[in-house]
């Protein structure tokens, strides 16, 4: 082993440990607890196969809740990307409105932050403070 491969492990190591520790541990436990009848009080498990998917199946909210999931997938999802696309499709093109467009796209981060600024100032600060001190007056 030489000196580049052991600063390849050094630099590699924390991200292998924190994957093993914190994604893949926990996957294979899971997968454990699924084909059990485990309880968080108990200390042991018994089998059970594949009882804890039947009885998932069979769940009414559980159904629901998929075919939500699955309908926002299928609709939401690609009209997202597809619009992304279409932006960043018209912020890269050659025209004489891309700094149009490109100002248009940024123009929501200026407002919101301006908004949240004006909105803490006006119910964090006393009224007579905020007109006073903030404001010039031209009397």
């Amino acid at each position: 082993m030489n000196k580049d491969n052991t600063v390849g492990h050094v630099f590699a190591f924390p991200f292998i440990f924190g994957f093993v520790c914190f994604s893949l541990i926990p996957v294979c436990i899971s997968f454990y607890y699924a084909f059990t009848n485990y309880s968080l009080g108990s200390k042991t498990a018994a089998f059970i196969g594949f009882k804890n998917f039947l009885r998932l199946f069979q769940d009414e909210v559980f159904l629901k809740s998929l075919a939500i999931t699955l309908k926002y997938v299928l609709i939401s999802v690609p009209l997202k990307l597809t619009f992304a696309l279409l932006v960043a499709y018209l912020l890269t093109r050659p025209s004489r409105m891309v700094t149009f467009y490109r100002s248009l796209y940024y123009l929501p981060s200026l407002v919101g932050g301006s908004v949240a600024v004006a909105w803490c100032g006006n119910s964090c600060l006393p009224a007579k403070v905020c007109s006073t001190a903030c404001w010039p007056t031209w009397t």
